[in-house]
């Protein structure tokens, strides 16, 4: 069955700002995304703190029960859109490029970059799995930058 839904890839300036004013920001860009049709809204990798080498970084992450996480589900219910972005999330004392996808309904799937690039293996550790969304706008596969360059 084919189905036909709008999707918005929301660009944001990446130099780092304190999370808060990040997530304003997003707040403001996913709502005019769902305001113009979109049903699935994609924010950049790491939107909720922006992307520079930095040791700032592992300062930065989160656990999947913090702010940046309970923000996507909360904005994703209001919106009523399924909303996609990366962030730093510790998991097992580890820190990972976690893509969170929240559906409207409170649903949410993960995926961890599995082939960070260059530097940013001294930052995070690579996944190991694939994330097949079975949502209801239909299966997504969720992958971040980098992994797209390798078929495996």
């Amino acid at each position: 069955m084919t189905r036909k839904f709008h999707a918005a890839a929301v660009q944001m300036d990446a130099t780092p700002a304190p999370t808060e004013d990040r997530l304003h920001r997003a707040e403001q860009l996913v709502s005019q995304a769902a305001q113009q049709g979109a049903k699935l809204v994609v924010l950049p990798e790491l939107f909720n703190i922006g992307y520079e080498y930095s040791d700032d970084l592992y300062l930065r992450a989160e656990r999947m029960d913090g702010i940046t996480v309970t923000w996507m589900k909360r904005i994703a219910s209001q919106q009523g859109v399924h909303l996609a972005g990366t962030l730093l999330i510790v998991d097992a004392d580890h820190v990972y490029n976690r893509a969170v996808l929240a559906a409207p309904d409170g649903r949410m799937w993960t995926y961890d970059k599995n082939y960070p690039w260059a530097f940013e293996r001294a930052y995070y550790r690579d996944g190991r799995t694939i994330t097949v969304a079975d949502t209801d706008l239909g299966r997504i596969g969720l992958m971040i930058c980098w992994d797209y360059a390798h078929a495996d």
